[in-house]
């Protein structure tokens, strides 16, 4: 069957002043530098709230309220369980709901259609509903079933992919699929996802929950082609049944948290003070507490560092294209813009730094050195 997006409408090529004169409208957000208009797959192992972490996103859209500290678009929103029952879907919305939802424009359902006959029942929802911003589709592979498989799986992969993006490309709302990660682990996040690299390959941003069996706490990794990539560290709120930020130094080297830790706990201190405190060699300490400084981690005033502002750390950065590059410290994402561009090393010091106190550290720890 057709794909409810024409594929076959193709436009002419054009010059590059041409494509540079014309006035296109602006990337549209579901939520604010964090969900932009296109696919977006939401992958976790099973049971690790990621089904929580979805319905929280379209309920926040459909009321016009904060997901993940950032403002979501307000609009109708539609959340597709294909895992759930009624029964289910209702218990965990009266969660959410205290109003019995009078005030929210979302719109739940358990049952869809599969395949390309989901595609197109889909696209007729959204024609019906010009004002939707988010769709979430939980789960990825039950939606996608009933379409016909070749030998190929890479292209059968990134073309159901590529057929729900163009559905979301043509009614511009962010497009939430589910997907699962595999057992075993991966150095990286998006390689943890079940399916080929067709499915990461089509998507406009990746979005990874990493979440111990029965902990609070979790991680979420994030990467995209309209947004920054960061690690951003989530919390479970039992009260309210939702996901919300953590405390993201959990997300820094140990080297470098256990510097935050004793500077939450002692206040301004010179690299010396901290090296006493931490039992770590001083040079180690400085040459770190240097390079944190340089990333925004930590501010320095005659040899003495503090932190910025506590609760810098646990709000998510903003894209790049809403930074200032041209200054020396962008004011929203605390990163120096212009030395990390002239300096191509500067990630290998970090790294061999970092290494050198984090190796320090777990030394002594241990009754080395």
């Amino acid at each position: 069957m057709e794909s409810p997006v024409n594929a076959t409408t193709v436009s002419a090529p054009m010059r590059a002043d041409e494509l540079l004169a014309m006035n296109l409208p602006p990337l549209r957000w579901a939520v604010q530098y964090l969900l932009p208009a296109g696919l977006v797959v939401l992958g976790g192992p099973p049971k690790s709230g990621k089904s929580w972490l979805a319905l929280g996103c379209a309920h926040s859209v459909g009321c016009g309220s904060q997901w993940l500290g950032q403002e979501a678009v307000a609009g109708d929103a539609l959340y597709i369980g294909l895992e759930d029952t009624p029964r289910r879907l209702q218990e965990r919305l009266r969660k959410f709901d205290n109003d019995g939802g009078k005030k929210s424009r979302l719109h739940l359902t358990h049952e869809w259609r599969t395949g390309d006959a989901g595609l197109t029942a889909l696209d007729s929802w959204l024609v019906g509903h010009p004002d939707t911003k988010v769709v979430c589709i939980d789960t990825l592979a039950i939606f996608s079933m009933g379409r016909v498989r070749s030998r190929d799986i890479y292209s059968d992969d990134y073309e159901s992919m590529r057929r729900v993006k163009a559905l979301a490309d043509k009614h511009g709302v962010c497009v939430v699929a589910v997907s699962h990660t595999r057992k075993q682990p991966a150095n990286d996040p998006l390689c943890s996802l079940i399916g080929t690299t067709g499915v990461t390959g089509a998507a406009d941003a990746v979005f990874v929950l990493d979440r111990s069996r029965g902990s609070k706490v979790a991680t979420l990794t994030i990467t995209g082609r309209d947004i920054r990539d960061r690690r951003m560290a989530l919390e479970w709120i039992p009260n309210q049944c939702r996901w919300g930020l953590g405390d993201a130094v959990a997300l820094l080297p140990s080297g470098r948290r256990r510097i935050v830790e004793h500077l939450r706990s002692h206040g301004r201190s010179t690299p010396s003070d901290v090296s006493v405190g931490l039992k770590i060699d001083r040079s180690a300490a400085n040459k770190l507490m240097i390079r944190m400084a340089q990333d925004g981690l930590l501010v320095a005033t005659d040899g003495v560092y503090g932190i910025p502002i506590e609760n810098d750390t646990d709000v998510p950065d903003v894209p790049h294209d809403a930074c200032d590059p041209s200054g020396s410290r962008c004011p929203r994402c605390h990163q120096d813009h212009r030395r990390r561009d002239n300096d191509p090393l500067r990630d290998l010091r970090d790294a061999r730094d970092e290494a050198v106190a984090a190796d320090t550290i777990d030394l002594q720890s241990r009754g080395g050195c």
